[in-house]
């Protein structure tokens, strides 16, 4: 099992990956800056990209073929739109479609999970 939790600014995302391996420790953190020609307008659509990001990233640093993967953020209208995609939102489909990809190659179920802000945590400081 793998656990990626993730936030977004307007500048790009941060995220940390954690493994049964660092089940105490800090894990491995993430970070980027979103590519140019990204609709980044809106907060859900930075979430969502962000999530596509750091799992790509996570997928690069740990091995995440035929895995769980927990992936935790605060903002549920983009956990959403990842988990089930979105017919008003193609910028939200696009992203649910590049996440369903991205598993479907790794042969990765994954799971989204809701974290208030408050409780979100990225290393050992609290977002």
């Amino acid at each position: 099992m793998v656990v990626v939790i993730w936030d977004a600014s307007k500048h790009g995302y941060g995220a940390v990956v954690r493994t049964h391996k660092d089940r105490c420790g800090p894990g491995t953190l993430v970070v980027g800056t979103f590519e140019r020609g990204l609709d980044v307008s809106e907060q859900v659509y930075r979430e969502a990209i962000g999530g596509c990001l750091a799992l790509e990233a996570a997928a690069r640093v740990v091995d995440l073929h035929n895995s769980i993967v927990l992936l935790r953020n605060d903002a549920s209208s983009a956990l959403s739109a990842l988990r089930k995609g979105s017919s008003s939102s193609p910028t939200l489909q696009d992203c649910a479609t590049r996440m369903a990809l991205l598993c479907s190659n790794l042969h990765a179920d994954p799971y989204f999970l809701h974290a208030p802000g408050q409780q979100l945590e990225i290393g050992r400081a609290h977002v």
